[in-house]
């Protein structure tokens, strides 16, 4: 199994790289302390072990979604989180594999990379109980979202190009005058684009045409995985 480590600190990377490297299937490729150099060497690795704090929360989020969209078939792991079920969520939604706790031990964290690599979860019964909380809430939402997968289709393509741009803001949880920054542009043209969206979408708030937008990039991912 080849390894990649992602974190800030190269020192961890070592640390780490030098407790994997002691197990006879596993092989660490190389380590990263940023996105940039964790997408350039994702392609030699089979799974990625990823820092929850390699940059910040939503950066380490967003490095899971990317990973994942490079390559669907990559198993990604989050290091460091604790018992956060709002924060083990959110990165399982990014992509995720699964993750490893900051109570691990390192024979737990091996168990979990080598489930993780066998298409196997091991999670909490607590966590495990929220995730499929989650799935049933995301389930209903695409009910009422989206009828067919035409009407589906349609409502999207009636999005323009500058509301996909906010959407996709959207979907990383970022605020109406963070998305405002980001596109130069005025926040009460953010506000336009969003009440247009949540329209388009037939989404009650933000929260479901983000989660609208999730669900597009994972039925994406999956369609992309199955072309490979």
């Amino acid at each position: 199994m080849r390894v990649l480590i992602v974190d800030k600190l190269r020192l961890f990377c070592h640390t780490l790289k030098a407790v994997l490297q002691k197990e006879s299937d596993i092989s660490v490729i190389g380590y990263a302390v940023n996105a940039e150099e964790a997408l350039h060497q994702a392609q030699h690795a089979d799974l990625v072990l990823v820092n929850a704090a390699v940059d910040d929360d939503e950066r380490a989020l967003q490095l899971v979604r990317d990973l994942i969209r490079f390559r669907p078939s990559l198993k990604v792991l989050v290091l460091g989180v604790g018992e956060d079920t709002d924060a083990i969520i959110r990165h399982v939604e990014a992509g995720a594999a699964g993750y490893i706790s900051r109570e691990d031990s390192v024979e737990r964290m091996l168990e979990k990379v080598r489930a993780a690599q066998d298409d196997q979860a091991m999670v909490s019964p607590r966590i495990a109980a929220q995730l499929m909380n989650r799935l049933a809430e995301l389930t209903s939402l695409r009910g009422t979202l989206w009828a067919t997968p035409d009407i589906q289709m349609r409502r999207f393509n009636e999005l323009t190009p500058r509301e996909q741009e906010v959407l996709g803001l959207l979907g990383k949880g970022l605020t109406n005058q963070e998305i405002a920054e980001q596109l130069y542009i005025e926040h009460g043209t953010v506000k336009n684009h969003v009440h247009r969206i949540l329209k388009k979408l037939n989404a009650s708030n933000r929260h479901e045409a983000a989660a609208a937008y999730m669900l597009r990039l994972k039925q994406e991912h999956t369609a992309a995985a199955l072309a490979a």
